[in-house]
């Protein structure tokens, strides 16, 4: 137990900047798909 917690920390510290890092490609992705259709009409 003593190996597993140091590696539990670590991922729970990483988990929060790669979940938002994430969200906010998807918002870049869905925001660029957005001003694509709007230059193609």
């Amino acid at each position: 137990m003593r190996t597993l917690s140091p590696h539990l920390g670590q991922a729970s510290a990483w988990s929060g900047p790669i979940l938002f890092f994430g969200l906010a490609l998807i918002l870049i992705e869905s925001a660029t798909r957005f001003s694509r259709r709007r230059t193609l009409k």
